[in-house]
């Protein structure tokens, strides 16, 4: 694994004021908190859940996308509320989409980002599995539909987790962010948008040129974008990333038990080729292997089932 070396900004108070105020979304989080122990040390994370409001006639069982965020350095309510206005808040209200944010602060992004950076995956791993399955069992959220995402050392923590769980995420946007150590061969097919500034002065631009590169290469979905004149920090409408964001989660849920494979050959899914049967809905490669599904679709169910 190859080691990165962590820098930190140290003028984010400088920058938070030129966070476009417009964007202010009227909704205060709910708060929560998130406890874990690493290597003796305990943890307790304050989280900011926006959860969407639910209609009259919405059903209590629905659950919603999310965007899971892990915000700059430090990492406070501070920086929480200046990305919440600027990136994700107005567009993702509009859309029933929920956000939460771990405020990791200070003392713990520290610790854990200097134990990620000294090749300790175990930090990452450890903060990322808290995380999801603290969320998971206490809020509506549909595990097939979070995007992970964060800002400068949060992008770093984004990014790294998705590298390690790729399967546990339906995309990242680390703006800006780098993976620490090797790009995983298993963000084959999975969706990634980086996202830096032109003036980019904390992270190595050329890293993320590099792994945008070693992306393409392995057959990862990704885009990748440098906005003219930005500084570290960056400032991007929120349109644009919800225009990345909404078809990757619009997406169908499939029941295939391979992920991105066809039921009956174990080839790449053709997404033109989706078959529903019992309420479930499975991916072909091709129209022939969908067809084929259609004469009999249990024939070929129930082997899944019992593997």
């Amino acid at each position: 694994m190859k080691q990165i070396t962590l820098l930190i900004p140290v003028v984010l108070t400088s920058i938070l004021p030129c966070i476009n105020d417009t964007l202010l979304v009227n909704q205060d989080p709910t708060k929560d908190e998130l406890k874990f122990s690493f290597q003796d040390t305990e943890f307790k994370l304050p989280l900011h859940i926006y959860l969407p409001e639910k209609k009259s006639d919405q059903k209590d069982e629905k659950k919603f996308s999310l965007i899971l965020c892990y915000p700059y350095f430090p990492g406070t309510s501070n920086e929480i509320s200046a990305m919440h206005k600027s990136y994700w808040g107005e567009e993702a209200k509009k859309r029933g989409i929920a956000v939460i944010y771990v405020e990791v602060g200070q003392q713990y992004y520290v610790r854990i980002a200097t134990l990620v950076t000294m090749q300790n995956p175990a930090a990452i791993e450890t903060l990322i599995e808290h995380s999801l399955k603290h969320i998971l069992k206490k809020y509506p959220i549909d595990d097939k539909k979070i995007i992970i995402t964060g800002a400068s050392m949060g992008g770093q923590i984004s990014f790294t987790a998705y590298n390690l769980f790729p399967n546990k995420f339906a995309a990242c946007i680390p703006m800006p962010g780098q993976c620490s150590g090797e790009i995983s061969k298993k963000l084959k097919n999975k969706h990634i948008f980086m996202i830096r500034g032109e003036n980019e002065n904390v992270q190595t631009s050329a890293l993320m040129d590099q792994q945008a590169k070693e992306l393409k290469e392995i057959g990862a979905k990704v885009k990748y974008e440098i906005i003219k004149g930005q500084p570290h920090i960056i400032q991007i409408d929120q349109k644009i990333l919800f225009e990345w964001i909404d078809p990757i989660i619009s997406k169908p849920v499939l029941s295939n038990p391979k992920e991105g494979k066809c039921l009956l050959c174990n080839k790449q899914i053709d997404e033109n080729h989706i078959r529903e049967h019992n309420n479930s809905k499975y991916g072909f490669c091709s129209q022939k292997c969908a067809e084929v599904f259609v004469k009999n679709p249990d024939k070929h169910i129930k082997p899944s089932k019992k593997s």
